[in-house]
């Protein structure tokens, strides 16, 4: 569809006037564009997906290699690994890898990994892990344990 330089295309069904349309590289996927963006849930190509800040998400996520969180989470959460940003919260369970905590996280929280706690950290309710790394002002409160070791 051909536009007139400096104006945005138009969707021909939406009806709804000018929308902007951005390429899309290779490999990129229909969710979003790769990296994050804040204000923007974006998947990549390497199954990474990055809840922006000021963006809230409720629902089950599965299937991804990397969930980082900068807004809010209300979920079922069973991920590769999670970095919860010190924008981010997280309502809900969650079964990962390794954690890596700087935000708020409520809930019943698994790492089969380790667990990283920042300085900024708050996490609180049935915690499980392999092992545990806490950082100085780091805080984690409720029904806390160490798996058994297979």
């Amino acid at each position: 569809m051909a536009t007139a330089p400096g104006k945005p295309a138009q969707r021909p069904d939406s009806g709804q006037g000018p929308s902007p349309v951005l390429p899309r590289p290779p490999g990129a996927s229909v969710v979003g564009l790769p990296g994050p963006r804040p204000g923007r849930a974006t998947a990549t190509g390497e199954g990474v997906l990055v809840i922006g800040r000021e963006i809230e998400v409720k629902g089950e996520i599965g299937s991804c290699r990397i969930l980082v969180v900068e807004g809010r989470l209300e979920a079922s959460v069973e991920v590769g690994s999670l970095e919860l940003a010190r924008s981010g919260v997280v309502d809900g369970e969650a079964e990962v890898e390794p954690a890596d905590i700087a935000g708020h996280f409520d809930g019943e929280l698994t790492a089969r990994g380790e667990l990283r706690l920042r300085p900024t950290a708050r996490v609180k309710g049935k915690i499980r892990y392999g092992q545990i790394v806490i950082e100085a002002g780091g805080e984690i409160s409720g029904d806390v344990a160490v798996l058994p070791k297979n």
